[in-house]
């Protein structure tokens, strides 16, 4: 399934009917304010940092099938978040990068963690509490895309859901020397293990932008798309 939401550029924070059409990959659009920001900030590009984070009883078939689950669902380590500086506003000392980097870090870690890996499979589903480190508007739009945002794709087919890879390349942006917004490329692969014994690989690739308060780093809207990887 194919699923895109195009922005309305005259109504940023307003959201906007879904449409939607065949295909194999699905993908979703928000309206950002990055342009917005950019604008007002003037953005100088400057080299970032790299980051490194007894017999039993006669069973039923359907008691079979339970323990297949259980059997098939043996914990697997998710891949930690590599998350990566490539282009800063001036004035933002070395060091500082290092902080900002974590920051952004948080929110994209933890929406993935809360999304798409967390509970038991099958999972029962997914709602706006499940996108932890977004805004309220973005967390609503994002749990009506959640066949994109999240692993509702599969959450009733499958035992266990794994991140393989998990990477964010950063690109913040700043006012006299404050970095005050930040638009991050990520790309998640996963391994789905499905009740039949069967695993598949997904690709969720794409952009989400984030918004600044305080110390506080927030998703506020995304570009992502969804595909299912070919072995």
């Amino acid at each position: 399934m194919r699923l895109r939401l195009h922005p309305l550029h005259h109504r940023p924070h307003g959201a906007v009917p879904l449409h939607t059409s065949g295909g194999r990959t699905s993908r979703s659009t928000v309206a950002a304010l990055t342009l917005a920001l950019v604008a007002a900030v003037g953005l100088t590009a400057c080299s970032g940092d790299d980051a490194a984070d007894s017999a039993s009883a006669p069973t039923s078939a359907a008691d079979d099938s339970a323990s297949t689950a259980e059997a098939l669902s043996i914990d697997k380590a998710n891949a930690k978040l590599t998350a990566r500086v490539v282009e800063i506003g001036p004035g933002v000392k070395k060091q500082q990068q290092t902080h900002i980097r974590r920051q952004l870090a948080r929110p994209i870690e933890v929406w993935m963690d809360s999304a798409y890996l967390a509970g038991d499979f099958p999972h029962q589903g997914y709602t706006t509490k499940d996108f932890r480190g977004w805004t309220a508007q973005a967390a609503t739009l994002a749990a009506r895309d959640k066949k994109t945002t999240s692993s509702d794709f599969v959450r009733q087919k499958a035992v266990q859901v794994v991140a393989d890879r998990r990477d964010a390349r950063l690109f913040v942006f700043t006012m006299n020397g404050v970095a005050g917004g930040a638009t991050a490329k990520v790309y998640l692969i996963m391994t789905a293990t499905m009740k039949s014994g069967a695993e598949k690989k997904y690709a969720v690739a794409g952009q989400v932008y984030l918004t600044r308060k305080g110390n506080d780093w927030r998703i506020f809207g995304y570009d992502l798309h969804r595909t299912e990887l070919r072995r």
